[in-house]
C-alpha cells in the first residue's frame, strides 16, 4: 500500500539524533510489562502546551513512524496525542497513520477532493 512518500521532507529538520529529540519532548519514564526486564514502553506526561496536557501510555516506535514521520508530522507530543486518541478508540495506530498517510497521497493527486471527505483538506 502507498504511503506519504512523495519525496517530501520535514520542514526544519534539524541534524541530530532522532532518538535525542523524541525523548526530549514528553517526559518519558520506563513502563516495562509485567516480570519483564527490558521496559520498552514508557509512561509519558505533557504538561505543555495545554492542548496536549496528557499523562498516559507513550507510543512505540511503529507508532511515532506512521503517525508521525509517515504523515510528515515531527512534533512528539503530537504523535503522542493521537496515540493516547486511537488507543482510547480501540484503533490500531499503525494503520490507522497508514491509512491517513494513503489518503493524504490521495488527495494531493487529485483522486479524492474536499467533497469526498466531507470539507476535510
Amino acid at each position: 500500500m502507498p504511503s506519504n512518500t512523495g519525496g517530501g521532507c520535514l520542514a526544519g529538520r534539524r541534524k541530530e539524533p532522532r532518538r535525542a529529540k523524541l525523548h526530549r519532548g514528553p517526559d518519558a519514564k520506563p513502563y516495562p510489562c509485567k516480570f519483564c526486564p527490558v521496559g520498552c514502553h514508557r509512561k509519558i506526561k505533557i504538561t505543555e502546551p495545554g492542548e496536549y496536557a496528557l499523562e498516559a501510555v507513550g507510543p512505540e516506535y511503529e507508532t511515532l513512524g506512521m503517525m508521525g514521520t509517515n504523515l510528515m508530522i515531527s512534533d512528539p507530543k503530537a504523535v503522542s496525542l493521537a496515540n493516547d486518541i486511537a488507543n482510547r478508540l480501540g484503533i490500531d495506530t499503525i494503520s490507522a497513520g497508514a491509512m491517513v498517510g494513503f489518503a493524504m497521497e490521495c488527495f494531493e493527486r487529485g483522486w479524492i477532493t474536499a467533497r469526498d471527505t466531507g470539507g476535510v483538506g
